[in-house]
């Protein structure tokens, strides 16, 4: 039998044994665009970085991949993507990853709540505004859609990030799969998710106020992108200026726009920074509408756990802007 100092000195070692032995470490995380990456940052806050695929003043219709965000998509272990309804040239590089990466569609997700597309690019008075999010099927059959060519064709609005209520589902998601891929951090991923949680009530309610002034006050966007947004605190945008934002409306919906903004006594016209807006001198020329800037993706905002709130409250005081002066 050993010792009592043999086994004193045998416990000792495999204690130092176990201290010497490294952490677990995180996944390798992408998230698509700066929305996501900012969510996932968070999650994983004092855990890892992830990366973010697509750069902010980046429009995530039209990617295609350098050999470097090739790169760091095939190291991937979790691939964090709306889907291609929206990062439309992501889809045949998502779909050729190998087994060792989880890929986390979002919007064909069945826990998040969605919205299907709205008809054409003129909305009348508050229709809008009386839809909720629902679950919807990704299989179901394609409506009439705005926005990019390639976008909605499930007949789901794919900017489902534009909601802190939306945003604390894909927190919530995230922090899941993040704790089935690592349960060596599953505490911390929990903790921080009670974090960015607390902090999106908290933005929710600082919105609810902000916006509450100009909520009858109505405007049109550059593209449907903002439903939401506007559902969630009921704000009264009537239509959108382009169908498709790869292409310039032609001159019959140019008219069409005049009327609309005439019609509804549009207070602005907001453009978006990854848009080139000159229509909207043609489309504000003679009239009393003001120009404005939404971006739903936040060009000029750096990537980072307070990205996403920054994106909300830059919304926020964008459409306050311009509707109150």
């Amino acid at each position: 039998m050993p010792s009592l100092i043999t086994r004193s000195l045998l416990a000792v070692t495999g204690l130092a044994l176990l201290v010497a032995l490294p952490a677990a470490a995180a996944p390798r995380a992408v998230a698509s665009i700066l929305p996501l990456h900012s969510l996932l940052a968070g999650v994983m806050q004092g855990v890892a970085e992830p990366e973010l695929l697509i750069p902010p003043g980046q429009s995530p219709h039209r990617i295609e991949l350098r050999p470097s965000q090739a790169e760091h998509l095939s190291r991937a272990e979790l691939v964090v993507w709306i889907g291609p309804n929206l990062e439309t040239g992501l889809r045949k590089p998502v779909a050729v990853l190998g087994s060792n990466a989880r890929v986390l569609t979002l919007g064909e997700d069945a826990e998040l709540a969605v919205l299907p597309t709205r008809e054409g690019g003129v909305w009348e008075g508050h229709e809008h505004g009386g839809h909720e999010a629902h679950h919807e099927d990704p299989k179901a059959e394609s409506h009439p859609h705005v926005g990019h060519a390639d976008e909605h064709h499930d007949g789901v609005d794919p900017h489902l990030w534009l909601s802190p209520s939306q945003a604390a589902g894909i927190v919530r998601r995230l922090a899941d799969t993040l704790s089935e891929l690592d349960p060596g951090h599953a505490e911390r991923y929990r903790a921080n998710t009670a974090t960015m949680l607390g902090r999106l009530d908290a933005l929710d309610v600082r919105l609810e106020q902000r916006l509450a002034p100009v909520r009858e006050i109505p405007y049109l966007v550059f593209h449907d992108a903002y439903q939401y947004f506007e559902q969630r605190y009921r704000l009264h945008a009537v239509g959108a200026v382009t169908i498709d934002p790869e292409h310039a409306p032609g001159a019959r919906r140019i008219a069409e726009l005049r009327a609309r903004i005439a019609a509804s006594g549009a207070r602005c016209v907001f453009a978006e920074p990854q848009f080139e807006p000159r229509i909207l001198r043609t489309l504000l020329d003679g009239s009393t509408a003001r120009a404005g800037e939404l971006d739903p993706i936040g060009a000029a905002l750096t990537p980072g756990e307070d990205a996403y709130f920054a994106l909300l409250d830059g919304l926020a005081d964008a459409l306050v802007g311009c509707l109150t002066h």
